[in-house]
């Protein structure tokens, strides 16, 4: 299933995706190890981990996905393939991301 949500270059979502990331990874690591999230302790989290650079490729490794995502939606098949090798290289907070939503689909 398919969603589509439209997000525009100034959208509050947009201007914070790597930090709302860096919640929800705090959060699900937390609840992994059977601890409940202290809101002060993921504001520290968030904090020490929150960089502009990071913050820059994070949303364009979201940029390339879904760029991605409708290359292939379109049937182009060779720039499906670059965004996808190109998002190798942009963002391993992005990937991570990738492999989270995978491995819940696999194990739900």
């Amino acid at each position: 299933m398919c969603f589509k949500y439209r997000m525009t270059k100034d959208s509050i979502s947009r201007s914070n995706l790597f930090e709302q990331y860096l919640f929800a990874r705090y959060i699900t690591r937390q609840y992994s190890e059977g601890k409940v999230s202290e809101v002060e302790e993921a504001k520290a989290y968030v904090k020490k981990n929150l960089s502009d650079k990071n913050a820059k490729h994070y949303l364009k490794g979201n940029e390339r996905f879904n760029n991605a995502l409708n290359n292939l939606e379109e049937k182009q098949y060779i720039q499906f393939i670059a965004n996808g090798i190109a998002l190798l290289f942009t963002s391993k907070y992005y990937l991570d991301k990738i492999f989270r939503f995978v491995m819940v689909y696999l194990n739900s």
